[in-house]
Parts: C-alpha cells; sequence; structure tokens
C-alpha cells in the first residue's frame, strides 16, 4: 500500500529469507524456546505491501513453516512440551495476521477518505498545535501552489504568512473553548499574491497518539469579496447618479402589474389595450400593483412635494389624469409585448395642485423577478409645449397674413376670372331683353340665356368662394382630400399668371390615387404658392422652355405626392432643404417666409417637403402626405 514496487519487492524477498532462516533455526539446531513466535515477523515486514489476500496467505504460510519445523525434529514423539510451545507460536501468528488484516482496512479507510478530499476543491489542512502540517490536500496545492511533499512538515504560519482577522490567542481560545472556529483570514501563495480565505477549523484528538491537531477547510473568497466591492462601488456610483441627475428618476416595482396580467391571461399588448377599452378598472387594478422604491430629489420637485413618504408605495393613482390613464396602458401593453424601454408623452396631477405636461421613459431592468426593477424618468415639457402652441397660433396668423400676400399678387387674375362671367351675365341678359321684346317670343332662346346667366354666376360664385376661403382665418378643417382635383383647382387660381408669363403648364396625375387627409384650404396655399414660385422662377428663361409639370402620385413608402417642377436656374448650390428655413429667399423683394409656412403646414399634417435640382436644369419641388386610414378609398370619394 506504501512505497513503490521496487522496495515491496525487497520486503518481501527479505521476508522469505527471514521464514528460511527461521525454519532452519527451528529444524537444525537446538534452540530452545518458542521459535515460531518470530514467524510474526515476516507477516509484519509485508502487511503493508500486500493486499489482505496477500496477508493471509503470508499467515498461512508462517503457520505451516512452524508446523513443519516441530514435526521434522518430533516426528518419534510429537507430543512433548514442545508442543505448548508450537501453540504459543500459532497464537502468535494469528494474532498477527488479524492485527495486519484490521490496519490494512484501517488504513483503506483512510486512504479512500484522502482521496475525497483530494478531491474538493477547498483547501483541507491538517496540522497540529504547534502549527506542523500533517496533510495537505490537492486543493491546497492547488490554492496555494506548494506541493504535497514541500508542505507536509512546514510550519503553517510561516509557509502561508497567515494574517488573521482578530489576534490568534483568541482564536485558539474559542477552538479549545468550543472546538470550532470561522472566520476570515489573509495567506500568501507561492507567487506572492495575497488571497482573502474564509475558513472553518475544528479541534481533534489523533486516536493513535492522542495527540491534538487542527483540521482546516478554507474557501477562497477574493473574486467574490472583489466584485461584492465593486457591485458596492456601481451602487454607489447608481445612487450619486440617481440623485444628481437633475431629472425626475423614479425607482418602481412593478412585479405586481406583471403577476396580475398573468393572472387575468393578458399576454399580448392587443390583448391589454383591448381588455382595458372594455373594463375602463383595469387602469386602477393594474395601477394600484405598482410601487414606487425610490425617488430622487428632482422627482419630488416634479410632482410637488419634499417628503419621499409622499410618493414611496403605490400612490402612482393619485397623479394619473385620464390622458396619463391611457399613457399607463401603453406603456404596459409595450412592455407586454416585449419592449425593453418605452417612451410616452403624458401628464401629471402634482400633489400641489398643478397639471404639468411630461415625456416619461419607463425601463425594465428586472433582477430577481420580471418587472421588479422599472426606472422611470421624466422631463418636464409643460413650457415647451406652451410655447410651442403660441408658436402654432403665430405661424397660423402668419399663414393667414402669408394668403392675403399670395391673394394680392394674384388680384390680375382675380380681375380676370370675376370679369368673364360678370361680362358674360351682361350679354346673356341683354339678349334675354331683345327676345323678350320681340312680338313673337321665342321661349328657348330665352331659357337658354337665362341658364348661361345662372351658370356663369354660380362660375363667379365659385371664384370669390375660392378667395374667401383663402383670406378666412378659421381653424383647421380635416377632411378627405382628393390631391389631383386638388391640384386641378390650384392651377385654375394661377391661370392668369401662368398666361402673363407665357408658362404653359402639365398635370400628370393618378386619377385613381388614395384619400388624403388635411385641411383643403392649407393644402391648397401650399401648392399655389409652389406653382407661384415655379412661375416666378422662369421669368429669365427662354420663351420656348417655360415648362411646368405637376405630379400628382403615389410615392414609393405609400405616401401621395404633390410635386412642382420648372425650367428655372434651379436651387443655388448648398443644401436645398435651407430653402424651407425662415427668411431664407432668392427673390430681391422676396420676405423669405413663403416655403417656411409650406414646411410648417405640411409637417403639421404628418408630411414632409423637399426640393432638389434637375438633371436637365431647373428644381423639382413638392411633398407627400400620408394617405387616410380605413380602406383607402380613392379620390372620388374625396373632397377636391
Amino acid at each position: 500500500m506504501t512505497g513503490g514496487w521496487q522496495g515491496s519487492r525487497w520486503r518481501i524477498a527479505g521476508a522469505i529469507a527471514l521464514a528460511a532462516v527461521i525454519f532452519w533455526i527451528d529444524t537444525a539446531t537446538e534452540v530452545p524456546g518458542a521459535v515460531s513466535v518470530l514467524y510474526a515477523g515476516t507477516i509484519l515486514l509485508v502487511a503493508d505491501v500486500l493486499s489482505p489476500r496477500g496477508v493471509a496467505a503470508a499467515g498461512a504460510t508462517a503457520a505451516a513453516l512452524a508446523i513443519a519445523g516441530y514435526l521434522i525434529p518430533h516426528a518419534e514423539h510429537p507430543i512433548d512440551a514442545s508442543l505448548l510451545r508450537l501453540a504459543a507460536g500459532l497464537v502468535a501468528i494469528a494474532i498477527t495476521t488479524v492485527l495486519a488484516l484490521r490496519t490494512w482496512s484501517a488504513q483503506s479507510v483512510l486512504v479512500k477518505h484522502a482521496e475525497l478530499l483530494d478531491l474538493a476543491h477547498e483547501t483541507v489542512v491538517i496540522r497540529d498545535i504547534s502549527g506542523r502540517i500533517r496533510y495537505w490536500n490537492s486543493g491546497a496545492e492547488r490554492l496555494y501552489g506548494y506541493s504535497r511533499a514541500e508542505a507536509l512538515g512546514a510550519d503553517c504560519r510561516k509557509l502561508l504568512k497567515t494574517a488573521l482577522s482578530i489576534p490568534e490567542a483568541e482564536v485558539m481560545a474559542t477552538l479549545r473553548a468550543e472546538g470550532r472556529w470561522a472566520g476570515e483570514l489573509v495567506r500568501t501563495r507561492r507567487d506572492g499574491a495575497q488571497i482573502l480565505l474564509e475558513s472553518h477549523w475544528s479541534l481533534r484528538e489523533d486516536r493513535p497518539t492522542r495527540a491534538l491537531e487542527i483540521v482546516e477547510i478554507s474557501t477562497d473568497i477574493t473574486e467574490k469579496r472583489r466584485a461584492g466591492a465593486a457591485a458596492a462601488r456601481a451602487e454607489q456610483r447608481y445612487g450619486h447618479i440617481f440623485e444628481a441627475a437633475g431629472v425626475a428618476i423614479w425607482a418602481m416595482d412593478w412585479s405586481g402589474v406583471y403577476a396580475a396580467l398573468q393572472r387575468l391571461g393578458l399576454r399580448t399588448g392587443g390583448a391589454v389595450d383591448e381588455r382595458a377599452r372594455a373594463e375602463p378598472a383595469l387602469v386602477g387594478e393594474l395601477g394600484a400593483q405598482t410601487a414606487t422604491t425610490d425617488v430622487n430629489s428632482a422627482g419630488l420637485a416634479l410632482l410637488g412635494t419634499t417628503d419621499k413618504a409622499d410618493l414611496l408605495g403605490p400612490k402612482l393613482l393619485r397623479l394619473f389624469t385620464p390622458r396619463s390613464e391611457a399613457s399607463f396602458i401603453r406603456a404596459v401593453a409595450a412592455l407586454v409585448d416585449g419592449a425593453p424601454t418605452v417612451d410616452q408623452e403624458t401628464e401629471f396631477q402634482t400633489l400641489d395642485g398643478r397639471r404639468i405636461e411630461v415625456i416619461l421613459r419607463a425601463t425594465v431592468s428586472s433582477e430577481a423577478a420580471p418587472w421588479d426593477r422599472v426606472l422611470v424618468s421624466a422631463v418636464d415639457v409643460t413650457a415647451r409645449n406652451r410655447a410651442q402652441r403660441r408658436l402654432d397660433e403665430t405661424l397660423a396668423e402668419l399663414a393667414h397674413a402669408t394668403r392675403v400676400m399670395t391673394l394680392g399678387e394674384l388680384t390680375a387674375s382675380i380681375a380676370h376670372e370675376v370679369n368673364q362671367p360678370l361680362a358674360a351675365i351682361i350679354t346673356f341678359g341683354q339678349s334675354g331683353k331683345r327676345w323678350l321684346a320681340r312680338e313673337a317670343t321665342e321661349a328657348p332662346e330665352t331659357a337658354a340665356c337665362l341658364d348661361n346667366i345662372v351658370s356663369n354666376g354660380r362660375r363667379a360664385l365659385e371664384v370669390v368662394k375660392r378667395i374667401r376661403a383663402q383670406t378666412t382665418k378659421a381653424e383647421a378643417e380635416i377632411e378627405r382630400l382628393a390631391l389631383p382635383e386638388l391640384a386641378d383647382a390650384s392651377l385654375a387660381l394661377v391661370r392668369r399668371e401662368l398666361a402673363t408669363a407665357g408658362v404653359s403648364a402639365a398635370l400628370d396625375a393618378d386619377r385613381h390615387l388614395a384619400a388624403a387627409l388635411g385641411d383643403r384650404v392649407q393644402i391648397q396655399q401650399v401648392i399655389v404658392n409652389l406653382l407661384l414660385n415655379a412661375i416666378q422662377a422662369m421669368e429669365r428663361t427662354q420663351p420656348d422652355r417655360r415648362q411646368l409639370a405637376v405630379e400628382v402620385h403615389a410615392a414609393q413608402d405609400g405616401m401621395l405626392g404633390v410635386f412642382v417642377s420648372d425650367n428655372g436656374p434651379g436651387i443655388p448650390e448648398g443644401d436645398p432643404q435651407a430653402i424651407f428655413a425662415p427668411f431664407f429667399t432668392t427673390k430681391a423683394n422676396g420676405m423669405g417666409i413663403g416655403l417656411s409656412i409650406c414646411r410648417s403646414i405640411i409637417e403639421a399634417h404628418g408630411g414632409r417637403i423637399s426640393a432638389a435640382n434637375r438633371d436637365g436644369g431647373g428644381a423639382r419641388v413638392g411633398f407627400v402626405l400620408p394617405p387616410a386610414g380605413g380602406d383607402g378609398a380613392a379620390s372620388g370619394d374625396a373632397k377636391p
């Protein structure tokens, strides 16, 4: 069991030689005494290098030799006083064999225990009271860097430079009084690195020698402690950022909301929306499951309080308005669909009675349970939105003024448009009077004259209505618009300008184009402005090249587009989108507000306006609008 194979061979050979010598003495000499007792020595010599079966065989062989050694010289007188010496020898051989087998069994158990200790990840070190190492497992070899041969017999304190968290005298006093001690200590590895250990010591008595020894089991917690310290530093940094961010932040627990959704079977955002519409009480049920766990000083100030207790816990519902209830449901629906972050613009009723408009961002950062950590940040946009509303009102005023200015530019066209039907009315009226003055009244001719009078009167009325629509300052009326027909009407308004400038106009329109949603007056204002700009851009163009094209088609992204192209000098080099900036103009007497207002109108309708130079010369300016929802009706179902 111990020693190498070479050493075992020599010991077995020595045992055989010793047995042969004892047998010779027992049979060939007259040495008095129980010589057979000496066979016990041969068994002891090979007991720890043979298996249990080998030990038993050695004992049996020794007994056989003892019996043979007795019978050979006593063949004639087998029973005499020497028989007692043989019996004593056989008893000694038997006892030695049994003890050797028991020792072998005990050592086998110890070996197995040692092998198990070697499999452990922890370090297992056994040392005596003075600190001398008596056992050193593989875990200790791996952790400390010293082999078993180097460690055994060494002073543990000196070898590993042990530094305890409390005086060693206190540790030993606890160990003697309670039989065990647990704590942390620092040791130095072979490579010089210091490591932190969580160590458990127990005091036990070695049975054979009855000497006290310390069994020590230690676990390296260096990385664990380092990670914990890093986490603590991160938490501290987070706390500083949380408090000093300057933005209102709430740390919230929405795990109750998640559990309620699971209990109700609402596992998709669509299901949440549908249930909330059918059961308005769902907002209160889910809102009651939210709990604020922390809030920074900016959050307290935003919501009109200085005491965190006013907000901690399930108190979010107190801040809700009908608008924020809808935003809360939308946020929950988005999180259910897996969105890690949700942005919402909503409003709150603050604790000091104000109503504020905020942009919220909710970010899920779950740890132990789903939605147990939700960070909600808020930016107060009340002042911004108020300023935006004032700006929108100003832009509406400016747009109205621009329409009036545009009509001023269309004075000649308006006069021509109104003059034609009025002249026709006068002519047909005079003709009717002449027919009535005849002796034989011709009713058909008179009726035709009266029909023409009515028709031209309506035509003049339509011209006046269009002018009034452009000059009226009223709220936007959103309706379904047929863009091809709206382009037709806009071209009719600038017909006189086209004729005066010698510009030919062509309309390429998809008459089956889907309807758009918008305010008819505002969109027509944009189209008229683009047409007038195109006409004015071709003032210096050769007369035979003064061509204006209007395209009304669906864009590739599904939007509905209206584009006006001309053969003028084009847009100055640089960013073509700069022409939509306020006060940008290329005209000597221009104000630079027309296209800026056009952009505001189109963007307010959810569209985009753009400009670009054409490859063959000139510019192409236009806009796109989103189609109306629903079944996507054709333009014939919409108003021009």
